[in-house]
């Protein structure tokens, strides 16, 4: 096979490594490169400076890609932990201030007799009362939330209706439950905080009649027929 000097070499590598030589120039400089380091070496830096090129490139765009989806990722994130923590607040206040109860003293509660009512000027949440079995008795409690003490209206209301008729109630008296019976309550405790919160988990103990003259002992009476 002919040799071409080193000069002809040159001016050929960049199209050899382009690889757009035909077949019997790209032999001509493969055989040459076997046989001259200066070239063989010109031939691996223009084959490295171009493949450096390329994977720079590639690298960079890969590298700019995943910056992009982590930060894409972050700002989700952040603004899925931001709204969470803003309805986590939102919540938390509401509950606050408008359906968490607070137990209302007896001597903040406002109530008094007026005629056949039992009422009060303070302004409240909620009234809960519960009978004793023989329904002469019913223990009663008040509360209230931070938005009522803050913000509320005072008004007259009416908590029991003390009429004859308003203090009836009906109980089955026969087991077939067909039977009614009128019993009227004939007193209004006031019951403590312990008590309450009893009453609110349905555990205010009724079993014997020791178990309720015990509440009453810790209880305000408000109101008696006697």
């Amino acid at each position: 096979m002919a040799k071409i000097t080193c000069d002809v070499v040159k001016d050929l590598l960049p199209l050899y490594v382009d690889d757009v030589l035909s077949g019997d120039s790209r032999a001509l400089v493969e055989e040459h490169l076997k046989t001259c380091d200066e070239c063989a070496d010109l031939c691996k830096n223009l084959k490295g400076d171009d493949n450096f090129a390329l994977t720079k490139n590639e690298n960079d765009k890969a590298a700019i890609k995943k910056i992009k989806k982590k930060i894409q990722t972050k700002r989700i994130v952040t603004a899925l932990v931001s709204a969470l923590c803003i309805a986590v607040i939102a919540f938390g206040t509401y509950y606050g201030l408008h359906i968490k109860e607070s137990y209302i003293p007896f001597d903040e509660s406002g109530l008094r007799v007026n005629g056949d009512s039992l009422q009060t000027d303070r302004d409240f949440y909620a009234s809960y009362g519960r009978y004793t079995p023989d329904g002469k008795t019913c223990f009663i409690y008040m509360t209230t939330t931070a938005y009522k003490t803050m913000w509320g209206e005072d008004r007259l209301t009416t908590i029991e209706d003390l009429s004859d008729e308003g203090r009836g109630i009906k109980i089955d008296s026969d087991d077939d439950g067909i039977t009614d019976s009128v019993l009227v309550n004939s007193e209004i405790y006031y019951v403590s905080e312990e008590y309450a919160k009893q009453m609110s988990h349905g555990k205010l103990d009724f079993r014997t009649d020791e178990d309720i003259e015990m509440i009453k002992q810790n209880s305000v009476l408000v109101w008696s027929a006697e």
